[in-house]
């Protein structure tokens, strides 16, 4: 039997910070939704003025009026 694992990627594109792009691997899809509120928590406070345009159970997605956001997505993934 294949283990399927959970990835959150993390990306942070914002004109005062370097673009951030972080991925942290999960055996547990609990956790890693977990992990996924946890870093909306964190990292939304780099948007203040932003807008959720996307927030599923999977995928978190915040703009700005300047363009910059904030993506987060959970993705399942069983080795070949």
């Amino acid at each position: 039997m294949k283990q399927t694992f959970y990835l959150v990627s993390v990306l942070l594109e914002h004109s005062d910070y370097e673009t951030t792009d972080k991925h942290t691997l999960y055996t547990d899809f609990h956790k890693a939704l977990k992990a996924k509120e946890a870093e909306i928590e964190e990292y939304s406070l780099y948007l203040p003025n932003g807008y959720v345009s996307e927030d599923t159970q999977t995928i978190f997605q915040m703009i700005d009026n300047d363009g910059y956001s904030l993506t987060i997505v959970v993705e399942e993934i069983t080795p070949q």
